[in-house]
């Protein structure tokens, strides 16, 4: 054999060792959809149910306000209900900020999947720098000192997220996949993993908590409403159905919104659980270039529940639409 043809044979394996094939793009980009989709449910998840709990109070608050003699009083009421619509806001983004590192984590292996992901993430590359080193190094701050499991370095505050992106924008996005994407899925997995673990592990309690309560609070806070209304007619020597038919809608509504919280609740759920047992199983197909057909069951079984969340959550205007006819 010449030695001509041996280097050139020594060439092709260096190069078949090193290139990323489109199963492990296939897979990775797999990955990376189903962290992006999930990442933004439980934000919407808590949303939904305070927002639910708030438009309750604002009904019982509406009924105290046009019951009191006394415009102090009345001003006392609108006070508290706005300082506690802001504690709200700010508990919701405190809750849900660790979702936001396994986003911007979706949004970086995105960006290393495809030439349409890549010219999106230079776009906004600047700022999603300064939001991914705000969240993990608060994270590190909080989270990590509580398990000792995570340093900066281990998020990916420093070192190869520093490296992947010097290269964006300067590199072809061939040899970014070469060189970055099985380090980047390698490195995402386990704080990605362990903020999964948290959402079983602490939100979903809450969340399962607060939804149960929900119908029990719904329904005091109106009738608390109700009967104020009640009384102020009564005083004025009106009839009150008519301030019953007009209002009885809205609780009808916030029952609705009640059921697709739970839909999400349930879908969500589920998603998230199959993704805790799929992480392992991702890595084995990227790792050895395992084809879309021959996917393992965990991811088969993830995608199918993944799919399902999203149906759901892009059929709640659909859903809406259907209730209002009926009244």
């Amino acid at each position: 054999m010449s030695k001509v043809l041996i280097f050139c044979l020594m060439v092709a394996l260096s190069f078949s060792c090193t290139v990323i094939k489109p199963n492990q793009v296939n897979i990775a980009e797999n990955y990376a959809t189903v962290l992006k989709g999930v990442s933004a449910v439980p934000e919407n998840m808590y949303f939904r149910l305070y927002s639910l709990k708030a438009q309750s109070e604002q009904a019982q608050l509406s009924g105290l306000v046009s019951t009191t003699g006394a415009a102090n009083e009345a001003i006392q009421y609108l006070d508290e209900s706005f300082k506690n619509r802001i504690a709200f806001l700010n508990l919701v983004d405190s809750i849900t900020e660790a979702y936001n590192i396994v986003r911007d984590y979706a949004d970086l292996l995105l960006a290393l999947v495809n030439e349409s992901y890549l010219s999106r993430f230079i776009a906004q590359k600047s700022s999603w720098q300064l939001s991914f080193e705000k969240l993990t190094s608060k994270y590190f701050l909080t989270a990590g000192k509580v398990s000792n499991s995570f340093t900066p370095v281990s998020v990916g505050a420093s070192g190869l997220i520093g490296n992947i992106l010097q290269e964006i924008g300067t590199t072809k996005i061939k040899s970014l996949q070469k060189k970055y994407l099985q380090q980047a899925i390698a490195s995402s997995t386990p704080i990605v993993k362990v903020i999964c673990q948290n959402f079983i592990d602490l939100d979903l309690p809450r969340l399962k908590a607060d939804y149960v309560a929900m119908p029990s609070f719904l329904r005091e806070n109106y009738k608390d409403f109700l009967g104020n209304i009640n009384a102020y007619e009564k005083a004025s020597g009106n009839n009150p159905y008519s301030y019953y038919r007009n209002y009885i809608p809205v609780y009808n509504y916030m029952q609705f919104q009640y059921y697709e919280a739970g839909l999400l609740l349930t879908r969500m759920e589920k998603c998230m659980k199959d993704l805790l047992l799929s992480f392992d199983a991702f890595l084995f197909c990227f790792d050895h270039d395992v084809s879309r057909s021959n996917l393992p069951e965990a991811i088969s079984i993830l995608n199918d529940s993944y799919s399902s969340l999203q149906l759901v959550i892009s059929n709640f205007e659909t859903i809406h639409n259907k209730y209002y006819k009926m009244f």
